[in-house]
């Protein structure tokens, strides 16, 4: 497979999986970046904050920022604060509660 073919498979593929979870963030009544999110919390081996979001993620910060917001309003994660650190929050404690 040439590398032309290869990209375009590869795009294919990317679309795919992108309609996946902008569908299944529409049917919880989730914003797509609230979606990325609890993805990239579930999937960490460690506890991440907000910043670390920041790094990981192609939205922009305040989006980043009202997505945990949002999600911590309804109840499917909770901020602590990190010790010795002047505002930095970990997310944890994830509930989805699926109706």
């Amino acid at each position: 497979m040439e590398n032309k073919e290869y990209l375009a498979v590869l795009a294919g593929c990317e679309k795919k999986y992108d309609s996946l979870y902008r569908g299944a963030a529409a049917a919880f009544g989730l914003s797509d970046c609230s979606m990325w999110v609890l993805y990239y919390l579930q999937s960490a081996e460690e506890l991440l904050s907000q910043q670390d979001l920041i790094g990981l993620m192609l939205f922009p910060k305040q989006t980043i920022n009202s997505a945990v917001s949002g999600l911590a309003k309804k109840g499917y994660v909770t901020l602590e604060m990190i010790p010795n650190t002047k505002n930095r929050k970990s997310i944890k404690g994830i509930c989805l509660h699926i109706p």
